[in-house]
């Protein structure tokens, strides 16, 4: 009994680690380190040991699907409405709380010409939109049945059952998914532009985004092992959207929402020559598209 207890401690340290911990972030110097002035890129071997420590808390919690479930549905937690409400607000944060704001961020940012404010707002509601499409493709796929449907039944799993009604799309949470997903992004962007502060911002984030993740489960809507994947999704995802569009500065979604950096015009701040090539990539790499600009 004892050692079950201890295991179970374990587990939920582990699943808690996961949850609160950040993405690591690279500054542009280090970027350019490892990789040695090649073409930088997405991928990179220390991201199977992450995705690897996601697994592993996904196995962690797994057993304990249905003894939380029940824990939280205990008619003591049910009836305080201090939790009640602020489950329901945890849930619009995470959806659509995250997409707006990173709308209204980008929007800000516009309005003002700061380019730095809209790239924040930008790739965290783009991470909020990859991220959730990641996960309703799992969601269809996966099949799983949400607690309320199968409450004792946390491995109701059936190929492509998803495709039937939402009651069968539980795994993995697409709000703990939407609300890492901006955290990430958002805590990425801090380390390059204030390296500093990026600790404090990502603790307060990932916080905000953990609180998104239990709200799902108080709601008796998706079981732990749901949130801990749906964070995994997220917080990948917006890891890699700020570090791909800081390694690929050209990439035509920065430029078509951002538009072009004022560093574009050579050191004077003027046109250089009568007219002058520029070299864009789709995405930052593929097919190359040269074309001219006239100077006026």
């Amino acid at each position: 009994m004892k050692q079950m207890r201890v295991r179970r401690l374990m587990a939920a340290g582990a699943a808690a680690a996961m949850l609160c911990g950040g993405v690591p972030t690279r500054s542009p110097a280090q970027a350019a380190d490892s990789t040695g002035g090649g073409k930088p890129t997405l991928f990179e071997r220390r991201d199977l040991y992450w995705a690897a420590g996601f697994a592993a808390a996904t196995v962690a919690v797994a057993p304990l699907d249905r003894r939380l479930a029940r824990t939280l549905q205990d008619e003591a937690w049910q009836a305080n409405r201090i939790l009640s409400r602020s489950s329901t607000g945890a849930r619009l944060l995470g959806s659509p709380g995250a997409i707006v704001l990173g709308g209204v961020v980008y929007g800000v940012g516009r309005a003002t010409g700061n380019r730095g404010t809209a790239r924040v707002g930008l790739h965290a509601a783009e991470a909020v939109f990859i991220g959730d499409l990641v996960t309703g493709g799992v969601k269809v796929i996966a099949g799983r049945k949400r607690p309320y449907l199968s409450p004792g039944n946390p491995y109701d799993f059936r190929f492509m059952r998803g495709l039937r009604a939402d009651s069968l799309r539980s795994f993995p949470s697409g709000h703990t998914t939407s609300a890492f997903a901006a955290a990430a992004a958002v805590t990425a962007e801090a380390a390059y532009s204030w390296k500093s502060g990026s600790t404090v911002v990502g603790a307060g984030l990932f916080g905000a985004a953990s609180i998104v993740g239990v709200s799902r489960m108080y709601n008796n809507a998706h079981w732990a092992s749901d949130v801990v994947v749906g964070a995994a999704i997220g917080s990948f995802v917006g890891w890699k959207v700020a570090r791909y569009a800081h390694e690929h500065p050209t990439n035509t979604v920065d430029d078509f929402f951002l538009g072009r950096p004022k560093d574009d015009a050579d050191e004077n701040g003027t046109a250089a020559g009568a007219a002058r090539s520029r070299t864009r990539t789709f995405l930052g790499h593929g097919i190359p598209i040269t074309f001219s600009i006239p100077a006026p």
